[in-house]
C-alpha cells in the first residue's frame, strides 16, 4: 500500500514540476521557417561561404543534351587552408533528378583564410530538364549521408 502511495506521490509531483516548468510553455511557440536562399546569396557550407551567382544553360545538341553552368564563388573563413571543389556541388531538376558536375571548372581549389575564389561548375543534363536547385555539401565526399545546402535557381537577382 505505501509503495503505490510513494508511486501517486511522484507521479503528481513530476506532473506539476512539467506544468510549471518554463521550458514545456516554449514547446508549443512556432519556430520561424527560413527561406531557401537564391542566386546572389552568401550561405554557409562548412567553413566557407558560398555564393551561386548566375545559372547559364546552353542550347541543346543534336543529343538532347545540354550543359548548364554555375557561376560560383567560396571564401574560406578558416584560419587555415581548406579545399572547395566542383564534386561538393549538384543540380536537382524540377523531376527531382540529380546531376553531378563535368570535370574542370572549379577543379580542386585549396582556398587559403580570407581569400574568395571564383570558378564555374558545369552540369551535362537532359534538354527537357528544368533545373531548380543548386546542393552543395560541406564535404567532398558524400558516403551516403551528406548534408546538403539548398540553392534555389529560380529565386534572387542574376544581375548582382
Amino acid at each position: 500500500m505505501w509503495i503505490l502511495i510513494g508511486f501517486v506521490v511522484v507521479v503528481i509531483g513530476a506532473i506539476t514540476l512539467t506544468l510549471s516548468n518554463p521550458l514545456s510553455s516554449r514547446v508549443t511557440e512556432s519556430v520561424p521557417v527560413t527561406a531557401t536562399p537564391g542566386l546572389n546569396s552568401e550561405i554557409e557550407v562548412g567553413t566557407f561561404a558560398v555564393t551561386v551567382h548566375s545559372v547559364d544553360e546552353s542550347e541543346a545538341s543534336s543529343n538532347g543534351v545540354k550543359t548548364v553552368t554555375l557561376d560560383m564563388s567560396a571564401r574560406n573563413d578558416a584560419d587555415k587552408a581548406g579545399s572547395f571543389t566542383s564534386d561538393q556541388v549538384k543540380l536537382r531538376d524540377s523531376a527531382g533528378r540529380e546531376y553531378e558536375p563535368k570535370l574542370g571548372g572549379l577543379g580542386n581549389m585549396t582556398i587559403n583564410p580570407g581569400i574568395t575564389e571564383k570558378g564555374t561548375v558545369s552540369f551535362e543534363v537532359s534538354e527537357s530538364a528544368e533545373i531548380t536547385e543548386a546542393l552543395i555539401r560541406a564535404d567532398m565526399f558524400d558516403m551516403g549521408g551528406a548534408d546538403y545546402v539548398r540553392v534555389d535557381l529560380t529565386k534572387g537577382d542574376p544581375a548582382q
